[in-house]
């Protein structure tokens, strides 16, 4: 089993313990996969670019049944059992992407276990995206995303989102088929995919992160789009494109301490993206918001983020701020959520190092450790004074 195998591997390596010294593996997983310590995005967006079967392009809601030899009944009714019938291939034998749903690449990753994926949107014709609040993007009603994941390079699940009413959006997940010839929807998850501990957690979860979003989509926002490493329809295309009702006249940076600081805006980009974005933000309805640790990285009116580090909620809400977590064993109160250059007693890296099912974070559908961002966060904590 690829965990079992990890954990080996992680016995045989050397790792970094909570507090910064070079120690055994301990609880931390070395992820299958790195590179850089998000997810294997670095292969190219794909893009069927049209269809082959016959010349025309099936838009996204287009339902075929001779593509594949699919029954798309059940989605004539609103609710496509098969992945082939929600309008994101032109033709489902051959796998062709549609050439409306566009790829993208958010530029800052989710961690999912080491997970590949791979990212498409529909938005239909003649519609903007609302962006009078440049932090709350608000999407038409149609809009459509896809997100595909792969592991060890095969396609594993493919998760869909239809906004079918102004405050409604549609959710469930596709598992493929070992040899990938169906993708089949499976609304109570799973766990131990393929025997390698990989979870495809259940559409009831959804919600649990969601809604930590004013629309409810995540990665498709104003500062993972503005990255340098996002690519497709990124925020240069959609501004091009004039897709964004309200485009932003400033292009938000990701902040820094020092003139010279790298390990901030590491640091600050995942914690923006795995922790912020979902949960730990300011929104009324975000899972986290209750406890006072914001981390979700927000613009201002032209959408610029604030140059100073120290500015940020991030900042302001974790570095000597007390954690209302504490181990077990450990006095109340012993562990602040960052502390200045000991990471050993900073809550924010010792769960994020933990899967354990009760402690760690992120909560839900991980069972790797995201290894390498989890060591930026302790190496921009030990750069604190």
């Amino acid at each position: 089993m690829l965990r079992s195998s990890l954990r080996t591997s992680c016995v045989l390596a050397l790792s970094i313990s909570l507090a910064g010294v070079v120690a055994g593996c301990g609880d931390l997983i070395i992820p299958a996969q790195a590179d850089g310590g998000n997810e294997t995005d670095g292969a190219p967006l794909e893009d069927g670019g049209g269809t082959t079967d016959g010349g025309a392009t099936d838009a996204p809601g287009t339902l075929d049944a001779s593509d594949g030899g699919l029954d798309c009944a059940d989605a004539a009714a609103g609710h496509p059992t098969q992945l082939g019938c929600t309008g994101l291939y032109s033709d489902w034998g051959k796998r062709t992407i549609s050439s409306d749903a566009k790829p993208f690449d958010p530029g800052l990753h989710l961690w999912s276990d080491g997970a590949e994926k791979f990212r498409y949107v529909y938005l239909p014709p003649a519609t903007k995206i609302d962006t009078t609040d440049l932090n709350e993007w608000k999407f038409p009603v149609g809009t459509k995303f896809w997100k595909e994941f792969r592991l060890l390079g095969k396609k594993v699940e493919t998760r869909f989102l239809w906004k079918i009413a102004p405050q409604t959006w549609f959710r469930t997940t596709y598992e493929w088929s070992d040899d990938e010839t169906t993708a089949t929807e499976v609304v109570g998850g799973r766990t131990n995919v393929r025997g390698i501990g990989y979870e495809i957690p259940s559409t009831d979860v959804c919600a649990s992160c969601h809604a930590g979003r004013t629309d409810f989509i995540l990665g498709f926002e104003l500062v993972s789009l503005a990255q340098s490493t996002s690519a497709g329809l990124n925020l240069a295309a959609l501004k091009t494109q004039a897709l964004l009702t309200n485009a932003p006249t400033n292009t938000p940076v990701l902040p820094t301490l020092t003139s010279t600081d790298t390990l901030t805006p590491a640091a600050f980009g995942f914690l923006h993206s795995n922790c912020g974005t979902a949960c730990h933000n300011r929104s009324p309805s975000s899972f986290a918001g209750a406890t006072g640790l914001f981390m979700r990285l927000e613009v201002d009116a032209t959408g610029a983020l604030p140059s100073d580090a120290k500015l940020t909620d991030t900042y302001k809400t974790s570095v000597g701020v007390t954690s209302n977590f504490t181990p077990i064993g450990l006095p109340a109160g012993s562990f602040m959520r960052v502390r200045p250059h000991d990471p050993s007693t900073s809550a924010i890296p010792y769960r994020d190092g933990r899967r354990d099912g009760v402690v760690q974070m992120p909560p839900l559908a991980s069972h790797l450790v995201d290894f390498d961002d989890v060591k930026r966060v302790i190496d921009w904590i030990n750069s604190l004074p």
